[in-house]
């Protein structure tokens, strides 16, 4: 009884965010039409349009490691073509909608649930999911701030001097949760929040993963950017990440 009541939720869960979606995405793209956008992209190169494919493929070939590094969290791992298909339909949604939780979650939740993950397996494993991407723009983040300041002041427009000491801070709290991963506590204690801590394996498997995928999805679009512009990738990187946390969180 209470599996069929779980798997109902889920259903309903899974179509009132696929409806949410549809309609959202109507409202984006209600101004824009098909042939005008293909005029524009067919002005590009070709070869940047092929590159900026093959990026595209490379950031969704790594997003199962996503789910799967957060299965292998919570001790439920699944095969492959089970965390490839889920991983694949939730991602879709919530990369073209933004706010992964309520986009990707109910996705997540389906079909995790019907392939027998318990609903607080579920939420932590979203959860450590999440964690990952936010580990992932930390980290880039912190690279793009502390390489390229100058620059990305100036792209942005920001009333700042530096921001050295903010990607500082950034790759500081990186290594911080990778030298944590590597002591003996096996939790972490956040106010009245307990948090397990993941293996070393498993830190640094979610940075790699993370990384890999900011850092081509950020390329994807300094490829498409018009002809002229003289921009370079890190500036336009930065930029990108910042764009997102709106979107996501």
């Amino acid at each position: 009884m209470k599996s069929r009541v779980t798997r109902t939720i889920g259903s309903a869960a899974m179509a009132v965010a696929a409806t949410i979606a549809l309609v959202l995405l109507d409202r984006e793209l209600e101004s824009y039409h098909y042939r005008d956008l293909m005029r524009q992209v067919w002005t590009l190169p070709h070869s940047y349009l092929a590159f900026a494919l093959l990026l595209t493929a490379v950031a969704y070939a790594v997003l199962p490691g996503y789910d799967a590094i957060a299965l292998s969290y919570v001790d439920h791992p699944l095969p492959l073509r089970r965390i490839a298909l889920g991983s694949f339909i939730a991602y879709a949604l919530s990369h073209s909608l933004g706010f992964p939780l309520l986009s990707g979650g109910p996705v997540r939740y389906r079909f995790w649930s019907v392939w027998g993950l318990s609903t607080s397996e579920i939420a932590q494993a979203i959860s450590f999911a999440a964690a990952t991407f936010v580990i992932g723009m930390i980290a880039v983040a912190g690279f793009v701030f502390v390489l390229e300041p100058t620059s990305t002041i100036q792209l942005l427009r920001l009333p700042f001097s530096s921001l050295k000491p903010l990607g500082a801070l950034c790759l500081v709290l990186v290594a911080a949760y990778l030298v944590l991963s590597a002591t003996r506590y096996k939790t972490f204690n956040f106010f009245d929040w307990e948090f397990p801590v993941p293996s070393t394996r498993l830190a640094l498997a979610q940075l790699l993963v993370a990384v890999v995928d900011w850092s081509a999805a950020g390329a994807v679009l300094y490829v498409l950017l018009p002809p002229g512009y003289n921009l370079s990738f890190l500036p336009v990187l930065g930029v990108f990440l910042l764009a997102q946390f709106p979107r996501h969180y």
